[in-house]
């Protein structure tokens, strides 16, 4: 390019290229949009070409995860944490060879909370809720125990819960602000699997604290693990 109009004319085309990546909200923008802004430049794209079997598997992940409300981890992003968690592993379990067993057992929580902080629902740390009571009038229902939890909690009789679930029965979520998993007992599991509606907060087993099942922004608050559906709906 020697002259002004050259110059402008490249300013314009770079512009809308930008405007254009820009203006693509939400589901409208993926890697290819990344492709066409980063094609204006001197040397073009010049990113690894993608197997388009592997970008189709990926983009039916994301809409599952979209439609079910769930958070879109990309793979790259799980394999980075797993490979970075494991180099550790290794690394310490090569000081602690020759040492207690103790060490070597530290290590491996240590991985456990490492790939929860990215995943959420491998190794989740569970704990039982316990005490029910079908009696809306049980002074247990307000009593809390050191724990945090209620020394009872209400659920439906047992009458009422085999007349059939509307929805499968599932003993563990997950919270998604601390990512642990909390498992409940049966009876609780069967009233939501009854009625989703029975319950408008839950408690979790990790932050020792009860919480509504939708957040201040209306997303959901926790999701059943294994399944990733929210918890509530």
């Amino acid at each position: 390019m020697g002259n002004m109009s050259e110059y402008l004319a490249e300013i314009e085309r770079l512009q809308a290229a930008i405007r254009q990546h820009m203006d693509e909200r939400g589901d409208d923008r993926c890697h290819l949009s990344d492709g066409i802004l980063y094609s204006v430049l001197p040397e073009g794209d010049t990113r690894p070409a993608r197997d388009i079997a592997v970008t189709l598997e990926n983009c039916q992940r994301y809409i599952t995860c979209r439609q079910q409300g769930r958070e879109y981890i990309p793979p790259e992003q799980v394999l980075r944490a797993l490979s970075c968690a494991g180099k550790a592993v290794v690394e310490e379990w090569g000081r602690s060879l020759f040492g207690p067993m103790q060490k070597l057992a530290q290590t491996i929580y240590a991985l456990r909370d490492t790939v929860n902080a990215t995943w959420g629902l491998l190794f989740p740390q569970t704990e039982t809720i316990m005490g029910i009571t079908a009696d809306q009038n049980d002074p247990g229902l307000r009593t809390i125990k050191p724990d945090g939890q209620q020394e009872k909690y209400l659920v439906l009789s047992e009458e009422e819960r085999q007349k059939g679930f509307v929805r499968p029965v599932r003993k563990t979520y997950r919270h998604v602000s601390c990512q642990r998993a909390t498992t409940m007992s049966d009876a609780i599991a069967e009233t939501y699997a009854r009625d989703p509606h029975f319950y408008t907060g839950t408690y979790c087993a990790t932050c020792r604290e009860h919480f509504s099942l939708m957040n201040k922004d209306g997303t959901p608050a926790f999701f059943w693990v294994p399944d990733g559906s929210a918890v509530g709906l």
